[in-house]
C-alpha cells in the first residue's frame, strides 16, 4: 500500500462527542494540505467508544483505559505543539501520512522543528 505525505496545517481541534456518533469521545482534527483547497480529517482515530450497551462487550475498565489512552496522546499532542490547549492547536504546522488511491487518513505529525 503507498503512502503519500503531505504538509498542512491543523484547521479544526475538537474535543468532545462527535454529533453523528456521541458514543464516540475524544479529540477530533481536520487538515489543510499544502496550502491548497485540500484537506482531510482524522476519522475519528483518536476517538473511543463510550456509551454502554448490552451488545457491547468492552467492561467498565476497558473503558477507563481507553479514555486514559485518548487523553495521554492528546496530552502529548498538546506539548509537542508547545501549547495547553485543543483550540489553540488551529493553525499549527503538520506533515500529515495519506494512504491508498483515495487519499484516506493515516496518522499526522506536529512539525515540531519550525515552531
Amino acid at each position: 500500500m503507498s503512502e503519500t505525505k503531505m504538509l498542512g496545517k491543523i484547521t479544526s481541534a475538537e474535543y468532545g462527542t462527535i454529533s453523528d456518533y456521541p458514543f464516540l469521545f475524544g479529540l477530533m482534527l481536520h487538515f489543510s494540505l499544502d496550502g491548497g483547497g485540500s484537506g482531510v480529517g482524522d476519522g475519528g482515530k483518536y476517538t473511543t467508544n463510550v456509551e454502554w450497551s448490552k451488545n457491547c462487550k468492552w467492561t467498565k475498565e476497558d473503558r477507563k483505559n481507553s479514555i486514559e489512552e485518548i487523553s495521554l496522546q492528546t496530552h502529548e499532542l498538546l506539548k509537542d505543539a508547545k501549547v495547553n490547549v485543543v483550540s489553540k492547536l488551529v493553525g499549527v504546522p503538520v506533515e500529515v501520512t495519506l494512504t491508498d488511491a483515495y487519499g484516506s487518513f493515516k496518522d499526522f505529525r506536529i512539525l515540531k522543528e519550525v515552531l
